[in-house]
């Protein structure tokens, strides 16, 4: 389940400027947590609806402040 999802991932990285001009950490970084939030989402039977884990996760990672550095 993990690894097709981590293959979409990495082509919205790979897609989005902001995102592909992250570091090779940054990337990892963003790919293992988003990965294993949606695990846990999963898993959990979480309630919370796609649009609002995808706000919590920009939240946490603040994509604004990643692509000044």
């Amino acid at each position: 389940m993990e690894q097709p999802f981590y293959s979409f991932l990495e082509k919205i990285i790979a897609e989005n400027s902001q995102l592909n001009q992250l570091n090779t950490i940054q990337k990892s970084f963003i790919l293992g947590g988003t990965t294993q939030a949606m695990r846990s989402w999963i898993t959990n039977g979480s309630k919370d609806s796609p649009a609002e884990i995808t706000e919590t996760l920009l939240k946490i990672i603040n994509l604004a402040t990643l692509s000044d550095h």
